[in-house]
């Protein structure tokens, strides 16, 4: 079976993540889940910081062993953590109870994300690689959509089960997770870097040439692993990351891509949504789990069609496109808000609020939820890709977990004018990227790696692009 078919159970990983991002906010908008923790503003802030703490100790755990024991045992271990913690989050009596199992999510989701991620940009054909990789956050609305419409539904039963039903259900994906992987092949990448090149020979050949271990493009990918990895076996990866100009330069990109994930705006929408929409007027918790299901939704078809345009268009023009819509859009949330909150009884305002609300979260799908995972192993050479992407990832928990602190107590204390915050942000986004991220567009990984080793490397990719704007690079057949 091709491994493209088989990234399915991998995108299955992500789903898990996007169904804990929405359920927590749907349960928050849940009167039997309030009135049975009777959660304050900071234990509220407590709850959902501490998935970013389960996050932040993941980190040095998840390159060791995805470089040393391979890229699906780091997945599989995630899953089976994900699955303790369904059952303690279900059967919660209290909050110290439900706090340990948000750290355990949140360990579990970044020890497999991170590698479920990595995972498909190595095994997939090149011809395949800018879809796939794109898509694999993209499955983060799957869930999220479950999890909306579970939580709209179950809001409806009086007792505990309305918040308990869609806890239980958090540990579906992660199920799947455990029962399939043996089925999904190890990184070709890996497998070469640990001298067994007879079964990446075998994976490679199953997923670009049909099982034909014979054609001419499993032999040239295979001496392309080969001769770069041969080219970084005595490197320090901890040490490399910071060592060199090119490597700071990523290193630059990979952090500030991280907060930018957690700190466009997207977090208020992600986990204060109800606050959100109660700071407008909507209060009502059947119209604001109703919200939540439907934004899903929206952002889940936006991410498609994102994912569809990323062998398209370049990832350049997604991330200035999708940071210029963001920003103009929060900036019309903010002013909106503040028209409310001067005419509190102004519907138009409120609507106003929504509508750019939705506006909003596609800007950010368009680039922002696609590239995430795709984007950094493009940039990094194989030694630095776990590093790499635990980085953003690390960079982006921090974020979160800064986030989900500062951002109810902002609310509270200073309204809708915490939002300009966000609006500096964003406008630093624009020039952040349009001066420092390179297109990738084009290449296999080993093809970019050595052409970012050059001081000059984002005037030179840039310049490329603007040559060969639309076209790919496709290596032999399917």
């Amino acid at each position: 079976m091709r491994v493209s078919k088989l990234t399915a159970i991998l995108h299955i990983v992500s789903s898990t993540v996007g169904y804990e991002g929405s359920m927590i906010n749907g349960i928050q908008s849940l009167e039997q889940w309030n009135s049975y923790f009777q959660p304050t503003t900071s234990s509220t802030a407590l709850i959902n910081a501490t998935y970013w703490l389960g996050a932040i100790i993941s980190y040095p755990f998840t390159q060791f062993i995805g470089d040393r024991w391979g890229r699906k045992r780091v997945i599989y271990v995630g899953a089976v953590i994900s699955v303790i913690a369904t059952v303690l989050q279900a059967a919660a009596q209290n909050v110290p109870m439900f706090v340990v199992s948000r750290i355990l999510f949140g360990f579990s989701a970044i020890l497999s994300g991170n590698s479920a991620s990595v995972l498909v940009a190595e095994s997939v054909h090149p011809r395949d690689r800018n879809v796939l990789t794109a898509s694999y956050n993209s499955n983060y609305y799957i869930g999220a959509i479950l999890a909306a419409w579970t939580t709209f539904g179950t809001g409806a039963i009086a007792s505990s089960w309305s918040w308990r039903i869609p806890s239980l259900l958090q540990g579906v994906c992660a199920a799947i997770n455990v029962m399939f992987l043996p089925f999904v092949p190890e990184s070709p990448r890996w497998l070469v870097a640990k001298g067994r090149v007879d079964e990446a020979a075998h994976v490679l050949a199953d997923a670009h040439a049909n099982g034909d271990l014979d054609d001419p493009l499993v032999g040239a990918e295979l001496l392309e692993i080969k001769g770069n990895i041969r080219l970084l076996k005595n490197d320090n990866p901890w040490r490399d990351i910071y060592s060199s100009s090119s490597n700071r330069k990523r290193l630059f990109i990979l952090i500030f891509l991280g907060f930018s994930l957690n700190w466009s705006g997207n977090g208020l929408v992600s986990y204060y949504l109800s606050k959100v929409l109660a700071a407008v007027g909507i209060t009502s918790q059947d119209e604001q789990t109703l919200i939540n299901g439907i934004l899903s939704i929206t952002s889940w078809l936006t991410c498609i069609v994102a994912s569809w345009s990323a062998g398209r268009i370049g990832r350049r023009t997604q991330f200035l496109s999708s940071s210029l819509v963001m920003l103009a859009s929060f900036t019309a949330v903010t002013i909106s808000n503040s028209v409310v909150a001067r005419e509190p009884e102004n519907k138009h305002a409120a609507v106003s609020v929504i509508f750019f609300i939705f506006l909003f979260m596609s800007g950010y799908n368009w680039a922002f939820n696609p590239l995430a995972y795709s984007y950094p192993p493009e940039i990094l050479p194989y030694n630095l890709r776990l590093i790499g992407q635990s980085t953003i990832l690390f960079a982006c928990t921090i974020a979160g977990f800064f986030n989900t602190y500062v951002n109810p107590i902002g609310l509270a204390n200073i309204g809708w004018r915490y939002y300009i915050v966000y609006i500096a942000w964003l406008a630093t986004e624009v020039v952040v990227i349009y001066f420092t991220f390179p297109e990738t567009l084009g290449y296999s990984l080993e093809e970019i790696s050595p052409l970012l080793e050059d001081d000059g490397f984002i005037t030179k990719l840039r310049k490329k692009h603007i040559v060969e704007k639309n076209k790919v690079v496709v290596r032999g057949p399917a």
